[in-house]
This record gives structure tokens, C-alpha cells and sequence, in this order.
């Protein structure tokens, strides 16, 4: 199993934030915290634009289920909610160390026809180098943008999920996703994705939900501070609301 960590740490941003033990940004705000995800080296200076069109093979696919046809017999029955589907986005590396929350949101957009700089979202958002405040903050972004009650925000406010907030973010993930709505997760701690990569936020984190697969027990993140390999990985979501707790999602 590998067991490489990815993290971002930057000299300036610890020395800002002085939080050397950890190596990331974040401020508190509620239960759904602030985070930030800070790089290894220097902040990149531009973004990395990954159209829809580079995305991984297993990522390119707007549903890797075609809607079934009425069940004969049955006019007007609904088509059958696919086990799988991705959604084509915008991707683009985080340009600063504090720029996790624009970079997650803007994808959130981007796959819903709004296209915007990761600069314009986070003055949206509030964002500050402690990071951007919480998940209701991504929410009402996304609102302002898409129109009224398009998401809502879910907290999971104790330390570990409960089998029916699992439950409810496999629904939420599912529910989205085929609306053509990513989620947007503000994590924190360190968890493993199928691949046996090992992600660790302790300071927290804003990640995008682009796809789920397995009817959703499964769901794939694009990670905007992973510059190691691909930022694509697929993690299962009960270790996604586990990764969540104490803070929120926007679905």
C-alpha cells in the first residue's frame, strides 16, 4: 500500500500564520471551520487550468451510466438513477496557499456554466490568508451565483459521523451530481483513498465532489493542493463524512 502523504507547506505561510507544526492556514469559524491547504514551496504564481477535456480518462465521462428509456409498460416511468456519473468541470490548481475554498467553489461553478478567476470567487467568499470562514460561506456564494435554494448547507458538528449522516451525504452526493451540482466539502484531519494515498489537511481543507460511483458508497475528488501525481482520486464516503466532521458541505 503506498503511503506516500500529500501536503502543501510554504515557509512564508507558516511564518504568517505561525502555525510551523502543523504547516497550514486556517481560522475558526463556527462548526464548519475556515481552512486552507498551504503548498510546498512558494504559492504557485498562476493557475493550472485543466479543461474538462484533460481531465483523467475515468474522469471524462459526464455519466458513466446512459438514462434508461421508460420501463416498457410503464409510459412516462422515471429513468433509473445511475450507479455512477462524473461531471465535466473547470479544474485549476490553487494559486495561493489560502485559495483551497475559491478553487473548490469555482469548480463548483464552472460545472454549471459560471466562469470565474479564483481572485473574483474569493473576494466572494470572504477569503482572507487565515482562509475562507466556513462551508456556509461556499453556499452562499453558489446561491448568489445559481439562484436562490440551488444549495444548502449540511453540518456534521460532532467528532465522527453518524450512520445517518453518512447515509445523508451518500444521498446529498447523489442527489447533486445528478442535478450537475459538484458539492463542496470543508474537511480536516488525514484519511486514505482507494489508491492507498494518504491526504493529510490537519489545518483543514475546502474539496470539490465532482462524481461518485458504486451508487454513490464511492465518490471522486478533485484536490486542488495535491501536486503529487493526479489531483483525481476516488475515496469512499463514509471516510468523506468522516473527513467532514465538525464542519460542513454545500449541496
Amino acid at each position: 500500500m503506498k503511503t506516500n502523504i500529500r501536503r502543501w507547506f510554504s515557509a512564508p505561510t507558516l511564518a504568517l500564520a505561525g502555525l510551523a507544526a502543523t504547516g497550514f492556514i486556517a481560522g475558526v469559524a463556527g462548526p464548519a471551520h475556515a481552512a486552507s491547504a498551504a503548498p510546498a514551496t512558494a504559492p504557485v504564481a498562476h493557475s493550472v487550468t485543466v479543461p474538462a477535456s484533460s481531465v483523467p480518462a475515468s474522469s471524462v465521462p459526464a455519466s458513466s451510466v446512459h438514462a434508461a428509456a421508460p420501463a416498457p409498460g410503464k409510459p412516462g416511468a422515471p429513468a433509473p438513477v445511475p450507479t455512477a456519473k462524473e461531471l465535466h468541470h473547470d479544474f485549476q490548481l490553487q494559486s495561493t496557499g489560502w485559495w483551497c475554498g475559491p478553487s473548490a467553489t469555482r469548480v463548483a461553478l464552472s460545472a454549471q456554466g459560471k466562469t470565474f478567476t479564483q481572485a473574483q470567487v474569493a473576494k466572494m467568499l470572504g477569503t482572507t490568508q487565515d482562509g475562507t470562514p466556513s462551508a456556509n460561506d461556499a453556499t452562499r456564494v453558489l446561491n448568489q451565483q445559481l439562484g436562490k435554494g440551488k444549495y444548502h448547507t449540511v453540518e456534521i458538528s460532532g467528532a465522527k459521523a453518524s450512520k445517518a449522516q453518512v447515509d445523508k451525504l451518500k444521498a446529498d452526493v447523489v442527489a447533486a451530481i445528478n442535478a450537475g451540482k459538484p458539492v463542496v466539502a470543508n474537511i480536516a484531519g488525514t484519511m486514505t483513498d482507494d489508491n492507498g494515498d494518504v491526504h493529510s489537511y490537519e489545518g483543514g481543507h475546502y474539496l470539490p465532489i465532482v462524481g461518485y460511483s458504486n451508487g454513490g458508497a464511492t465518490v471522486k475528488i478533485a484536490d486542488s493542493a495535491d501536486t503529487v501525481g493526479s489531483p483525481y482520486y476516488d475515496i469512499s464516503t463514509d471516510k468523506v463524512a468522516n473527513w467532514i466532521a465538525t464542519r460542513g458541505y454545500a449541496a
